[in-house]
């Protein structure tokens, strides 16, 4: 990698100020710039450093990355350590539930696998190289549901009904005077849960089969006869 001394470009010493820094800049991209050099390719490439060398030294963040690596500050900073962005390296695994130490910006950091751990945790629900003593994050189980069809005179007395699903026999107790589209909640008997959790529910929904002769609605039955005239007006 070719080193580029920015400094020297810029015509200036290494403890410039930011007000020195560019007072220089405008001096040399004045005299070098394309307009009054006549397409001359060498005050071009000149003018091309000058800009490269204003553009990192006038950014503190930037200043401070190429006085500390260097040739190597651009590769340092598109690996991954740029301002504000996620560097994946500090959850890097360790191995070993061993402390590590890490040095950003010329300063001391310490991380610990609990950080990768904490990391899947929160991503994943679970956790990487599960320790002894460590809890895993528990999941409830899906709940489930499924529907039944009852006589009217089931609905009324109440029965018991023996449901398969998912290769489980349920025995379900339906009370007396159950209605139509009623859920009734059967807890435990859904999808079995993740890393111990619990399994979730199951809801039936009720359906009453049309009767032949009654019909109901609400809590009342009601039937249709046929009545004579005479019956009809006299009762």
């Amino acid at each position: 990698m070719i080193y580029k001394d920015y400094y020297k470009d810029l015509g200036i010493g290494k403890s410039a100020t930011p007000a020195e820094i560019k007072k220089a800049y405008r001096t040399l991209a004045n005299k070098y710039h394309p307009d009054k050099t006549n397409g001359d390719k060498t005050a071009e490439e000149k003018f091309k450093g000058i800009n490269e060398a204003n553009e990192v030294l006038s950014d503190p963040v930037k200043r401070k990355k190429y006085d500390q690596f260097g040739a190597d500050w651009k590769h340092y900073e598109e690996t991954g350590a740029q301002p504000g962005g996620f560097d994946w390296s500090k959850y890097a695994s360790g191995g070993g539930g061993q402390t590590r130490r890490t040095s950003t910006h010329g300063s001391d950091t310490m991380f610990a696998d609990e950080g990768v751990n904490d990391l899947f945790e929160m991503l994943f629900g679970q956790r990487s190289g599960q320790r002894p003593g460590k809890r895993s994050v528990v999941i409830k189980g899906e709940d489930l549901e499924t529907q039944t069809t009852l006589s009217l005179e089931e609905a009324y007395h109440g029965t018991k009904w023996l449901i398969q699903l998912n290769g489980q026999t349920i025995k379900v107790t339906i009370k007396p005077g159950a209605a139509d589209q009623q859920m009734l909640r059967i807890p435990g008997r859904g999808a079995g849960g993740l890393s111990g959790g619990p399994n979730g529910d199951l809801y039936l929904t009720l359906r009453i089969a049309p009767h032949s002769e009654y019909q109901r609605k609400g809590n009342d039955l009601h039937r249709g006869l046929p009545v004579n005239l005479y019956t009809s007006v006299l009762g």
